[in-house]
């Protein structure tokens, strides 16, 4: 999924990152690439990519487009694209996404659901058609 230089790629252009001594309270949302190594609660949502450093503290449900997760995160996910689970990962919530990698360690506490077509609240075409009316 990532590997060494594709988290580079993908993280090198982060909008936000929480550092390792940081502690947030509060919802982000965001078009772009997110890190995060320190603690967080409250919610993360965005276009972009979400990065989970190993020792990062997490208690928020998380949108992303891909994400890579080290640290303990309670809470669900829902990941447009690839999610990946590192050996020191800790997960206590609900995961949904087009594909997972997950290394050997990593602890879910969860159901998964995975494939193209994850169910939404309602299809695109159902809203543009209500909103139409």
């Amino acid at each position: 999924m990532f590997n060494k230089q594709e988290e580079k790629e993908n993280f090198k252009d982060a909008e936000t990152i929480i550092g390792p001594s940081v502690m947030v309270k509060g919802n982000f949302n965001s078009t772009g690439n997110i890190v995060i190594e320190g603690v967080l609660k409250g919610g993360v949502k965005t276009a972009g990519n979400v990065y989970i450093g190993d020792k990062a503290n997490i208690t928020a449900d998380i949108e992303a487009k891909s994400a890579r997760i080290g640290g303990e995160v309670r809470g669900n996910m829902r990941i447009e694209g690839s999610l990946q689970i590192v050996s020191s990962a800790k997960i206590f919530g609900d995961i949904e996404c087009e594909s997972l990698s997950m290394e050997t360690g990593a602890t879910i506490n969860g159901k998964i659901t995975m494939g193209k077509n994850l169910p939404t609240e309602k299809k695109t075409e159902e809203k543009y058609t209500e909103e139409k009316e």
